[in-house]
């Protein structure tokens, strides 16, 4: 009879562990899955909010260089962008008249769908 016992127990208590190392598993994966989201969830913020600032302040640079509408000052201002932000590859400036000025490496394109182009300065 106390074989039994001793044997139930044993069983009883390994069951017992079992579910608590299954719970302990499962909890340490949602812990795991939920900050790895959190964490790439602020990482994609904060790079979106970074790099709006940066162009903002591209932009502002940009604005006071095209007031005198020289060509030679816009280009200027696009390289000053281009040192002042290393993670640009290239910049573009359309002039109101349609005028395009380039600087660094900024693909060819026939339509301007073609890449992400957003209105930041607006004369």
């Amino acid at each position: 009879m106390l074989l039994i016992a001793v044997t139930l127990g044993v069983a009883v208590t390994g069951v017992m562990l079992s579910v608590f190392y299954g719970q302990y598993r499962w909890l340490a994966n949602q812990l795991v899955d939920a900050s790895s989201t959190e964490y790439h969830l602020l990482a994609e913020e904060n790079f979106e909010q970074k790099a709006h600032a940066e162009l903002h302040n591209a932009a502002d640079g940009l604005l006071v260089a095209t007031a005198s509408n020289d060509v030679t000052e816009i280009s200027r201002a696009l390289n000053t962008i281009l040192i002042e932000n290393g993670d640009l590859t290239g910049v573009q400036y359309i002039a109101s008249t349609g005028e395009s000025i380039v600087s660094g490496s900024y693909p060819t394109m026939t339509t301007l769908s073609a890449t992400t182009t957003k209105n930041w300065v607006k004369k």
